[in-house]
């Protein structure tokens, strides 16, 4: 779990914080849940938390889900009403799958960033465009340390502008931690 994008992001934005200034970063995913869930629990306690930016990386474990797209359209109205940012996944998976229903749901998750108007990061073109640099994956879904902080660099910068932060306080380098 510390090795967790949410962590790593977490870390990069404290340091990257003024004298004064904190983040708190709240990982609220739960292991094998869909939108459906992670939607009821979004509403039934995260929202009690004040989010400034949400950000939603669901579609692996809705590959069969009909209500996808009615959970994630349900996301993006409650945030717009809450005056939340919101940033949009398109989850990745290991190239060995890719399924066609997971590549639907990016789809949709694209769709919907544009109709609200939300950035969408694609994690998975991003982890795809990256194969050969490291071992990226413990199995088909569940990506590695290295493969959590390359998602947590394609966020980075989207992340930076949903916070209003000025993109010149930059991230620690890999190396540095």
């Amino acid at each position: 779990e510390r090795q967790s994008f949410v962590e790593v992001l977490g870390d990069w934005l404290q340091r990257a914080a003024r004298p004064g200034e904190r983040f708190e970063v709240i990982n609220g995913a739960v292991s094998g849940d869909n939108s459906t869930g992670q939607l009821r629990d979004y509403e039934k306690h995260t929202l009690g938390y004040a989010p400034a930016v949400t950000v939603i990386n669901l579609s692996c474990n809705d590959h069969r889900n009909p209500k996808f797209e009615d959970n994630l359209r349900r996301f993006l109205e409650i945030n717009k009403a809450h005056g939340i940012a919101t940033v949009l996944v398109e989850e990745a998976v290991s190239q060995e799958i890719s399924p066609p229903s997971v590549l639907a749901n990016h789809r949709r998750v694209r769709a919907l960033g544009e109709v609200f108007g939300v950035p969408v990061v694609a994690s998975h073109a991003y982890l795809a465009a990256r194969e050969d640099t490291g071992f990226l994956w413990w199995d088909v879904v569940h990506p590695t340390s290295y493969g959590h902080t390359l998602i947590a660099e394609a966020l980075w910068p989207v992340l930076q502008d949903a916070l209003g932060l000025p993109r010149e306080r930059v991230r620690p380098t890999r190396e540095g931690g």
